[in-house]
Parts: structure tokens; C-alpha cells; sequence
């Protein structure tokens, strides 16, 4: 239903802003991100979680779904299109997945006048696919799912929703011959709710995010493809309720995945340890935009880095051109009882300011700020890095971080 109203939103606003669409590198310990290259083609929306990557050329695929259906491959060094077919076909595509030993890019046909899917091997160069195997049977039920895909056995996984009980239904297809190896309802209790799962090459497991709704807490789960059964690991961690996508870093066996919040209006980068399910670090990231946003991360085991594609509205209106983005200084920085936050305001406008730490958890709101400079006491907050706000009238017009310290 978030990833319907998202669409919705975007198609409602395509007639008054303009957009960019970005490939950004982000760095999971502070929340930051870099644009690898300038705003890709004419795009002006792409489906959260469609994406695939080839380590061995560094690329990022993705389809874009409006003004025409393309298939973009970007160089993630320099931001450079590769390539952009169209894709030429009347059904639907997502949830692409590459093949790095095959080279060859696989996902799903939705096939919504019949109801069915189809696994596809998809040409990037083309934009063409041709069909494996036969209609994946009970699988047709239109709505989100998502997927993974273990690169060693050429299996691919999704969650689809079914149409009778107990639970969602999840598929593993063999990527050779688009034959169904099984397809067991996933073992969820009422009160849960599977989010996303990516799988772990070196172990050969598939792992998730399970939801639980009435603990309020996330769950790293150890999934089995052939009975559906979910293994919870460790104690969960207490998270905001949006959903998102992961990724795995095989090398340091972590599982990655990054959330929009409610609550906070932004977005979070979550490390948990795989063996444990212990909270590495959950990075809280300042709201972007009215309607920016950031999605399909992806882990580069070759470049170790963390990639995701960013989309930026890039209009403004009289009146935010006038305040634009304020410069703000920080002194001292660090401090150890406080300090001062400075930025213009010669209209002494009504200001508000929000003091969070690194899990997004607010700490001051100060309300109805006139002044050009406002003291941030440190009181009872632990030594640490903390991140503000600048909001007028509900928008952010500044924002950055600080370090308390002992």
C-alpha cells in the first residue's frame, strides 16, 4: 500500500516538479551519500526495489517506468549510462536480478489480464526477453513482493502473495530452465509480516527482516526455501514501522537494509550481524525533501561499497528559493556543555529546531526560534554524535551534525 500511495504521489506532482534521478554512493556510518555522476536521462519515476548489479563491471540496472519503459545500466564509477533500451514488450518487469558467473540478467513477467508470472531472461543491450519455462502457477495475485537471488545455484526467490491461507507463498525457481523447485507458504503468525530477505552466498542461506507487531521489533530470520519455516536470530531490534530493501556484505556477514520512518520523516541505514542479529549501527538520515527519496541499496563486494538510486526533486519556488538551504555555524564543535547553533535571520521568522541522535531518537525541540543564534545545552545527553534540524513552516531549511564529548 506505501509503495501504491508513493506512486500516486508522484504521478500526481509530475506536472509541477521537476526531478533528477541520481546513482549515489552512501556511507552507512554517518548517513551521507555522494552522486556518482550527473542526473540520469528524462526519468520521472522507477519502481522501489527493481534493481540488479554486475560486480564484474560495476553496473547498476534498473527499469524506469514513466514517460517510456527503458532499461538503464549505470557505470557506478562516473554515473555514465551504459546503456537504455527500450523495453520493447507488453508485460510488465521487475525484480531483476544479475547472474555474475552467467552474465545474464533474469526477473518476473506480470501477466495481469491472465493473472500469472513468468520467469524471464532479459536482454540489457535489447531490452527483449524471452520466457523460461511455464506460467509460475499461483503466483499471478498483483501486488508487492520482493526477491533475491543466489548467484552460486542459479536459484531465484520471491514472496508472493496468495489468494488463500495460511500465509504468502514463497517461490524458488531454477534460473537455468525457469522450472519450480518449491513454493511453501511462509510460516507467519498473524501479527508478522516478512518486509524483505536477500540471500548470503557464502553460506548459501536466505535471510529476511520479519516484523512483529506486537513486540514493536524487527527480527533478522534464517529462511528455508523448502518448508517456508523462519528461524528468528537474536533478541530484534526496536525500529520505526516503514519497510525498504536489503543487501548483504558477505565479507564482514552483515545484513544491511535501509527504511523510510513515519515517525521521523527520514530515512535509516540498519547494520545488523547475521550470526547474531545484533544492532551494528541504525543511522539516522535527515528527511531529503518534500518528495525526495532514496531506494534499491546494493552492496558492491568488488568495490566494497554501498550504492542506491536517489531521486531528487530539483524545482523550487519563489519561496523557497528566497530561504533556500540557510548557512549555519556551529561553535565549539565539539562541545562538552554547549553549543552555539548561528544563521541568518534579519526577519527574526519563527523557526523550529530539532536535536536528534544517531538512532533517530529526538532529544530537544526547540519551538518559535527568532533569533539568529539559538545555544544547544548539552544537560543530561551522553557524549556522542548528534544531528539537527532548521525547519520553517515544516520544511527543512538547514540541517548537520555535532559531537558532544566528555
Amino acid at each position: 500500500m506505501k509503495n501504491l500511495f508513493s506512486l500516486i504521489l508522484c504521478l500526481s506532482v509530475l506536472a509541477s516538479f521537476a526531478q533528477g534521478e541520481f546513482v549515489v554512493e552512501l556511507n552507512r556510518l554517518d548517513s551521507s551519500f555522494t552522486k556518482t555522476g550527473p542526473k540520469i536521462g528524462d526519468i520521472t519515476y522507477i519502481y522501489p526495489g527493481d534493481r540488479a548489479y554486475n560486480e564484474t563491471t560495476g553496473t547498476f540496472m534498473f527499469p524506469s517506468a514513466l514517460p517510456d519503459r527503458r532499461l538503464y545500466a549505470i557505470n557506478t564509477a562516473n554515473g555514465a549510462i551504459v546503456d537504455s533500451p527500450l523495453i520493447s514488450n507488453p508485460l510488465p518487469l521487475s525484480h531483476f536480478h544479475f547472474a555474475n558467473t552467467t552474465q545474464k540478467l533474469y526477473g518476473l513477467a506480470q501477466d495481469n489480464p491472465n493473472g500469472v508470472r513468468y520467469f524471464v531472461s532479459i536482454n540489457p543491450s535489447t531490452g527483449a526477453y524471452d520466457t523460461l519455462g511455464m506460467p509460475i502457477p499461483g503466483s499471478g495475485l498483483y501486488a508487492a513482493t520482493f526477491s533475491a537471488f543466489d548467484q552460486k545455484n542459479h536459484l531465484f526467490y520471491f514472496r508472493s502473495p496468495s489468494s488463500s491461507p495460511p500465509s504468502d507463498l514463497l517461490y524458488t525457481i531454477n534460473a537455468l530452465d525457469g522450472s519450480v523447485v518449491s513454493s511453501p507458504f511462509l510460516s507467519l503468525a498473524p501479527d508478522e509480516a516478512l518486509i524483505h530477505f536477500s540471500f548470503e552466498s557464502s553460506s548459501g542461506r536466505l535471510y529476511g527482516l520479519l516484523r512483529d507487531n506486537t513486540l514493536q521489533r524487527f527480527f533478522l530470520v534464517r529462511i528455508d526455501p523448502a518448508t517456508g519455516l523462519l528461524q528468528r536470530i537474536g533478541n530484534g531490534t526496536i525500529h520505526a514501522s516503514g519497510n525498504g530493501n536489503a543487501t548483504i556484505d558477505t565479507l564482514h556477514q552483515e545484513y544491511i537494509f535501509m527504511y523510510s520512518s513515519a515517525d521521523e520523516g527520514g530515512y535509516f541505514i540498519t547494520t545488523l550481524d547475521i550470526a547474531t542479529g545484533n544492532l551494528i549501527s541504525n543511522v539516522f538520515m535527515l528527511p531529503l525533501g518534500i518528495i525526495d527519496n532514496l531506494h534499491s541499496i546494493v552492496f558492491d563486494h568488488v568495490k566494497r561499497k554501498l550504492y542506491s538510486i536517489h531521486w531528487e526533486n530539483m524545482s523550487a519556488t519563489a519561496v523557497e528559493s528566497a530561504f533556500a538551504y540557510l548557512p549555519t555555524t556551529l561553535s565549539p564543535n565539539p562541545a562538552r556543555e554547549a553549543l552555539t547553533l548561528s544563521f541568518p535571520n534579519p526577519h527574526h521568522l519563527p523557526f523550529q529546531l530539532l536535536v536528534y541522535d544517531g538512532l533517530g531518537k529526538t532529544w530537544a525541540n526547540y519551538e518559535g526560534v527568532r533569533e539568529e543564534a539559538i545555544v544547544i545545552e548539552r544537560k543530561s545527553l551522553p557524549s556522542g554524535v548528534y544531528f539537527f534540524q532548521l525547519l520553517f513552516e515544516g520544511q527543512v531549511r538547514a540541517d548537520g551534525k555535532f559531537m558532544f564529548m566528555d
